[in-house]
């Protein structure tokens, strides 16, 4: 019996933080917002909305810089539990369209479509549908891509941003992304970019035209795992895909003055740890390596990480762990910027827990039980609903 193949939607919602803040405040609606750091701090730019991309704004730019283009902007310094809330409806949405969907990100999904689509003129249908029901239940636009595999639909998905929908059959995959340039291709970054540049692959029909001729170069192993990816008719999609997976989850913190006190460091990472604990347990994960990310007054940044016996989904081994790799007579000579935690070596799945018969303390099931009661209080009331104690003498 023949495999169906796939039919793949990638969804990539528009300026997402930004369009949720406008959303909630509809004052700001037609201004150039961005979310992010202050300008008056080391902050940087999380996302911004479309009226301010037309000042040359974006994402991962120093907040200082984003306000000298456009001193008129609004900065929010955004609310990632209302970005996590408006996620989880996005995908209980997108599960009445499909049996199968990813979120690949918090702003960005994947559905296989394979399942209640015959062709790709169903599927265009379809995805005209769940755009109008992100709008009418969410108040808010995604950018939609269509192809045989996710490679290709992620590109489809950027191609008419914002609000738009790109249907690429498998007939049309060369046709449609060949004068794309390779930047578009999702895992080609800006070094590997300036390579393929180096033997003249400036666009997507430059690869198509190397795989072919089969070019010696050092990246000729690259060029031909990305075509046959970008050409591939994939086999309709597995419910728990590595692929889209997260790796990792980790959280940061750029401080508005340096610090020189180690209490105060290990205050700042328990309020790190909280945050990237609570994602890893709403998504029902443990991880096996803690890590440690530190940047020094002079810029200089180290990362240090530690690989359990056994992984964990607790907050309190998390941060203990993370102390741990602190180091203290460091900071307290040097000064701190910048710090961060990850999580890592994750196992998405978690299986299910094993009773010790002759177990004589609950305390695990004490921490266990605390940590639920936190995260239900804060998935009905928001993240700042409850704090650590601790954590209010950590600077920001």
């Amino acid at each position: 019996m023949e495999t169906k193949p796939a039919i793949i939607c990638h969804l990539d919602m528009d300026a997402y933080f930004a369009a949720v803040e406008i959303r909630n405040n509809p004052h700001l609606r037609g201004k150039p917002v961005i979310v992010g750091g202050s300008p008056n701090s080391r902050g940087v730019v999380s996302t911004c909305s479309y009226e301010a991309r037309r000042y040359g704004i974006h994402s991962a730019m120093p907040s200082a810089e984003a306000y000298r283009k456009c001193p008129h902007a609004v900065f929010v310094h955004g609310s990632y539990s209302a970005y996590t809330y408006t996620a989880e409806r996005l995908r209980e949405l997108l599960a009445e369209f499909s049996p199968i969907v990813y979120p690949a990100s918090i702003d960005e999904a994947v559905v296989d479509m394979s399942p209640v689509c015959d062709n790709f003129s169903q599927a265009a249908e379809l995805a005209v549908e769940i755009k109008e029901t992100i709008r009418s239940r969410l108040q808010l636009t995604t950018s939609i891509g269509v192809g045989p595999n996710r490679l290709v639909a992620k590109i489809g998905s950027a191609m008419q941003k914002p609000d738009g929908l790109t249907v690429i059959p498998p007939d049309q995959v060369v046709e449609r992304l060949s004068p794309l340039p390779v930047g578009a291709v999702w895992g080609i970054g800006p070094v590997t970019q300036q390579e393929l540049h180096r033997i003249g692959i400036e666009k997507i029909a430059d690869l198509f035209a190397s795989a072919k001729s089969k070019v010696l170069s050092s990246l000729s192993g690259l060029i031909e795992h990305v075509v046959e990816r970008l050409t591939e008719i994939t086999d309709a999609l597995e419910l728990h895909d590595e692929d889209y997976l997260e790796k990792s989850m980790s959280h940061s913190e750029t401080l508005a003055q340096d610090i020189y006190d180690p209490e105060q460091v290990r205050a700042l990472l328990l309020l790190l740890t909280d945050k990237v604990v609570m994602r890893l347990q709403r998504k029902g994960a443990l991880a096996r390596t803690v890590g440690l990310r530190i940047r020094y007054k002079d810029w200089q940044t180290i990362t240090r990480d530690r690989t359990l016996a056994a992984p964990i989904q607790d907050f309190l081994t998390a941060y203990q762990t993370v102390c741990s790799l602190l180091p203290n007579s460091q900071i307290q000579r040097r000064g701190i910027r910048l710090a961060g935690v990850r999580l890592s070596n994750l196992d998405l799945i978690c299986p299910p827990k094993q009773i010790d018969l002759f177990a004589t303390s609950s305390s695990s099931d004490s921490s266990s039980a605390l940590s639920d009661a936190i995260r239900a209080v804060r998935d009905k009331y928001g993240d700042q609903a409850l704090r650590r104690a601790t954590a209010l003498i950590a600077p920001h």
